[in-house]
């Protein structure tokens, strides 16, 4: 149940099994390289909640 309520939820839709793994498998390699370029091109960003001191960030460069 819990596949048949998130695809309902995310997807708005319900694929079988079967449905499911042609989509995969339809995934080509320029897809893969190119999502992998997005993610890993973007800036990157660091969120800290403290409490914290000034010197736990102090870096010996």
């Amino acid at each position: 149940m819990s596949r048949i309520g998130r695809s309902l939820l995310l997807h708005h839709e319900v694929l079988t099994v079967d449905e499911l793994l042609a989509r995969i498998d339809a995934v080509t390699v320029d897809q893969v390289g190119a999502a992998a370029r997005r993610v890993l091109g973007a800036p990157r960003t660091v969120v800290v909640l403290g409490p914290f001191e000034e010197t736990d960030f102090a870096t010996d460069s």
